[in-house]
């Protein structure tokens, strides 16, 4: 996970992690687990914070894929 982080961030800058968050949602609510787990933690390790937000926001006890 952290190289994976650390290549975003080579490409998106000071931006990664809302970048990252950006994708989160997007895998979010295309169904895809898989990757929303995958570009959270990217996120999370660039900033745990927004990750937090993320999970706040999206995932609150994983109860949206339950009907995926």
């Amino acid at each position: 996970m952290l190289q994976d982080a650390l290549r975003h961030f080579a490409r998106y800058g000071l931006g990664a992690a809302r970048e990252a968050r950006n994708q989160a949602e997007r895998a979010f609510f295309s169904g895809d687990r898989q990757g929303y787990e995958r570009w959270h933690g990217i996120c999370r390790t660039l900033d745990r914070r927004l990750a937090e937000q993320i999970a706040r926001d999206l995932d609150p006890g994983e109860k949206a894929f339950e009907t995926l």
